[in-house]
């Protein structure tokens, strides 16, 4: 899901404020199986001058502060992806 640039949406924080598009950030996903792509993400920025915040709207599929989708991540912690898999050769840790 991708935010188009005429979306205005409140703040994640104090649910009041609304925020504005500011621009786009690249952000690398990585897979269990080693491929990587490049996303777009959009930013969204508190439309009042009092607050200085800019919010990345990331889709579902990742996870704040995390470069692995949230597939992979969920299925470490399950156990389900390991580090004996011949398809997980960078397995993330």
């Amino acid at each position: 899901m991708f935010l188009s640039e005429s979306s205005e949406f409140l703040c994640p924080i104090c649910q009041k404020g609304s925020l504005i598009f500011r621009d786009y950030c690249s952000r690398i996903v990585r897979y269990n199986n080693g491929a990587h792509e490049w996303l777009r993400i959009p930013r969204q920025q508190y439309s009042n001058d009092k607050y200085r915040r800019t919010h990345w709207m990331l889709p579902d599929i990742l996870t704040p502060f995390k470069h692995y989708n949230e597939e992979t991540i969920s299925g470490v912690l399950d156990d389900i992806v390991t580090p004996d898999d011949e398809d997980s050769e960078t397995y993330p840790s």
